[in-house]
């Protein structure tokens, strides 16, 4: 079973993170699942929550796990060899801590370092200032 990254694909910072991963993630099989269109999202993943979601991407490991936000990048470097040396190392806690942080403000500010339409200019209109909610 691969690992399925839930991403916001209305949102160019996004797209290019998704875009990265898929250059470097030559360890397995990656599913990667646009979950800006809510009917589209329901029929991937109706066990999540779409806000959620949107707020922070989500990755289901082999197992069933989930990883959110930071955490679900540390889980995609198992499928990236150059990097994968970097995953224990990130998951000390005061890395861990500094990258939920950077992670989290990356996350809800991303709409206004981008250009965005659809599901992601309604989140960036009701989050003011270019922030996600």
């Amino acid at each position: 079973m691969a690992l399925t990254v839930y991403y916001d694909g209305s949102c160019q910072l996004c797209l290019a993170s998704v875009a990265w991963v898929r250059r470097l993630a030559w360890l397995g099989e990656i599913r990667y699942v646009d979950v800006s269109d809510r009917d589209r999202f329901r029929r991937a993943a109706s066990d999540l929550d779409w806000d959620a979601v949107m707020k922070a991407m989500h990755v289901r490991a082999p197992d069933g796990s989930l990883h959110v936000g930071y955490h679900g990048f540390r889980e995609l470097l198992r499928a990236m060899p150059l990097l994968y040396p970097l995953r224990p190392l990130l998951g000390l806690r005061p890395l861990a801590v500094l990258g939920e942080r950077v992670y989290a403000w990356v996350a809800r500010r991303r709409y206004r370092w981008n250009r965005c339409e659809g599901a992601c200019a309604v989140h960036a209109s009701q989050g003011g200032r270019g922030e996600h909610p």
